[in-house]
């Protein structure tokens, strides 16, 4: 499958190098504003083509399908443009800026008979995989509440995406979506009876910091996450029967633990040097056998993170001048 990049951020390096570990996906182009750029991550990652504008990039004829990764700001124009196109789509989380948005993407990619997928990493990674198949074998009976917590002290550029607020930057977009998205598989996509959240500005208007409590019909969840404080990258999730020990990180886990009535039992299974490989993977059998969801991440459910964050926005008085568009 010939795949083009869409923006040319650190990330998208990690990327370039899942597509060229994996034999039956080929970097075909990159794209940015900046041709240079584009030439130069071009040379440096082997991809055939250069575009310096994301328009070109998207009306390659032999372009099969593209990944997203400019700020959360631009994702829905930039998704539009693609499906539009008849490309393909994997975008980078968050999947956009608010649920009207996420909407519109989803119903244009069905429309047009196109799979859209949000590059969320951690719902693809085999351990949470494995964790996946605990809950729905009903190993821990009914989830009963989970929790998360991920933070870090960004760097004071408020010109940067991560504190930018017109590209979507703050802290509930860029790692409370980890989060959200994880607990939001823990509880197999319920849509939650009732959210209450409480968070800080940065003067400019982005959030520095969200804490949220989310019901569900089994249970509870609450998430913490900041980009002004340092937190531990952890979740556990706790049932009636049992309960989840994920050690060290949720977002690419090599180990977990289950402790249960049924019987206790480890999973370690190595993430890898890149755990992008394990999206992408996915991404290109759903593309080859036709779908329009992803078992790992279906677009719908992207939607309803999309929903909740706004909810989330509302209760903290977060608004991003593209709520107002």
């Amino acid at each position: 499958m010939k795949i083009g990049i869409m923006g040319l951020g650190r990330i998208s390096h990690k990327m370039a190098d899942a597509i060229n570990k994996t034999e039956v996906a080929e970097l075909w182009a990159a794209g940015s504003r900046d041709i240079k750029k584009a030439e130069a991550f071009a040379a440096q990652h082997g991809a055939k083509r250069a575009y310096g504008s994301y328009e070109e990039l998207c009306a390659d004829p032999e372009l099969e399908a593209v990944y997203i990764s400019t700020p959360h700001g631009r994702h829905y124009e930039d998704v539009m443009l693609a499906l539009r196109h008849g490309k393909h789509v994997l975008v980078e989380k968050s999947m956009t800026i608010n649920a009207r948005f996420a909407k519109e993407m989803a119903d244009e990619a069905r429309s047009r008979g196109l799979l859209l997928a949000e590059a969320m990493w951690t719902r693809y990674i085999p351990v949470n995989r494995k964790i996946v198949d605990w809950i729905a074998a009903g190993r821990i009976g009914e989830v009963r509440s989970v929790t998360a917590t991920i933070g870090f002290v960004a760097a004071p550029d408020f010109s940067h995406r991560l504190l930018n607020l017109e590209l979507g930057g703050g802290a509930l977009l860029d790692v409370g979506i980890y989060a959200l998205e994880y607990i939001l598989m823990a509880y197999r996509g319920e849509r939650p009876k009732r959210v209450a959240a409480v968070g800080k500005l940065f003067y400019n208007g982005a959030d520095a910091n969200v804490s949220a409590s989310l019901e569900f019909s089994t249970g509870t969840a609450q998430f913490t996450c900041a980009l002004d404080t340092s937190l531990p990258t952890t979740a556990a999730i706790y049932g009636t029967q049992g309960s989840i020990e994920i050690p060290g990180t949720f977002i690419s886990p090599g180990k977990a633990v289950l402790h249960a009535k049924s019987g206790d039992e480890t999973v370690e299974i190595d993430p890898g040097e890149n755990g992008f490989v394990h999206e992408l993977a996915a991404f290109m059998r759903g593309v080859k056998e036709g779908k329009l969801e992803l078992l790992e991440l279906p677009v719908w459910e992207s939607v309803l993170a999309a929903e909740i964050n706004d909810e989330i926005k509302s209760q903290i008085g977060l608004v991003y001048p593209q709520d107002n568009q």
